[in-house]
């Protein structure tokens, strides 16, 4: 070959194999583990898919927990359970007859070898081409940034844990139990490397609550579900929401996919604003769609709200009138109060961003006169007319007065 040709072939190896290198070097860089995200001190609002994307896919199902994710979930929860030989598949064991066409009521009863013959059923009980998945093929089949919660039980913590660790996941995957915050916390602690976890709380007692945050704290891993069928629940109320969910340091978890816990809110907006307002700032759904667009919206309305708040910062205030700018003082008020929150609902965005339009709508230019609108507007002419008012008042009162006296006296 020619030497040109060589030193022509050789030049563009290296262009390609050094632009493969940075593509990829890069696209790593750019990935966010899941668990980052979820303890980020950054606080945004989360959202959680219950059991996948389950209004086009089976429930638990592999298709329907990638589907979850690409429509913009930043997690999936899914149950765990194993077989009669030890194997864990991604199904509610208590569910397992109504999910598919096994002819067994838990998956305890079936050896790993029987799971391929079954089929998951859809929403509506329709036999799908979908099958159960092995806890080993979801951590083969998703990424560290696909997010993933498992729902384990109690005594299947530690199996889960070893698998985990195996397959190098453990900082990837975040684990849902149901025991008291420091148990939860001194079996975490007792790892060799670190573990993720969420605890469940259901009580109604306050101390137990602040208790049961402080013990997950501690171990860096700040993170509750509270759930009640009480709408009244001291999970739910003001004075703990307000004290003790607000700090940047607690991801509160709300599953409002059931109304049995989450006080019988509704899984829609309303439902949705009442608990961000509360400060929970993790939302677990069934309804992923409408959950994303109403995240959607608020990361909208936030920007117009920071825009239009900038607009009336620079105003010239010397320009209008008193009443108008007391007006704007209370509005941005407002505006800066939600603008200073991490997690803010779409509710109160909209509450601040229509008060200040209105206020910076109604702004009126200064005459360099006193400003009196809203109040009594006093005026030497509107005097005298009082006062011939009171004058004519009082003249026909004695009138009358000396009328009836006469008409007294005649008789």
């Amino acid at each position: 070959m020619n030497p040109i040709k060589k030193i022509i072939s050789f030049t563009l190896s290296l262009i390609l194999i050094v632009s493969f290198i940075s593509f990829n070097v890069g696209a790593l860089f750019d990935k966010e583990n899941a668990t980052e995200k979820f303890y980020s001190y950054e606080t945004k609002l989360l959202c959680i898919s219950h059991r996948g994307d389950t209004a086009l896919y089976p429930e638990n199902s592999l298709e329907g927990i990638k589907s979850a994710l690409k429509k913009g979930a930043d997690f999936v929860s899914v149950n765990i359970e194993k077989t009669a030989d030890g194997v864990f598949y991604l199904c509610e064991d208590e569910s397992l007859g109504n999910i598919c066409n096994a002819p067994y009521d838990s998956l305890s009863q079936m050896n790993s070898d029987e799971v391929d013959k079954y089929r998951l059923f859809d929403i509506f009980g329709k036999e799908t081409k979908y099958k159960l998945v092995s806890l080993e093929s979801l951590l083969d089949r998703t990424d560290s940034e696909d997010g993933i919660i498992l729902d384990v039980k109690t005594a299947d913590k530690d199996a889960v844990y070893g698998i985990l660790k195996e397959n190098k996941s453990l900082d990837r995957i975040i684990l849902r139990v149901v025991e008291s915050g420091s148990k939860l916390t001194e079996w975490a602690e007792s790892k060799p490397e670190k573990v993720y976890v969420i605890g469940k709380y259901t009580g109604n007692i306050i101390f137990s609550t602040v208790s049961y945050i402080n013990a997950l704290t501690s171990a860096k891993m700040p993170a509750v579900q509270f759930e009640s069928k009480n709408y009244f629940n001291v999970s739910f109320g003001e004075f703990f929401t307000k004290r003790y969910l607000k700090s940047e340091n607690v991801r509160a978890i709300a599953a409002t996919y059931s109304p049995d816990l989450c006080g019988q809110r509704e899984d829609n907006a309303d439902g949705w604003n009442e608990l961000i307002n509360k400060n929970y700032s993790v939302i677990e759904t069934n309804n992923i769609d409408s959950f994303i667009s109403y995240r959607n919206e608020t990361e909208r309305l936030s920007d117009d709200l920071r825009e239009l708040y900038d607009g009336a910062s620079l105003m010239e205030r010397d320009r209008y009138s008193q009443v108008s700018l007391t007006n704007l003082d209370k509005a941005t008020a407002l505006c800066e109060e939600v603008i200073s929150d991490d997690v803010v609902s779409l509710a109160e965005l909209q509450k601040a961003y229509s008060k200040l339009d209105f206020a910076l709508k109604e702004m009126k230019i200064s005459t360099g006169e006193v400003d009196t609108r809203g109040a009594l507007n006093i005026t030497a002419g509107k005097v005298i007319a009082a006062v011939l008012v009171g004058a004519a008042l009082l003249a026909g009162q004695i009138y009358v007065y000396k009328m009836r006296r006469s008409k007294k006296e005649n008789k």
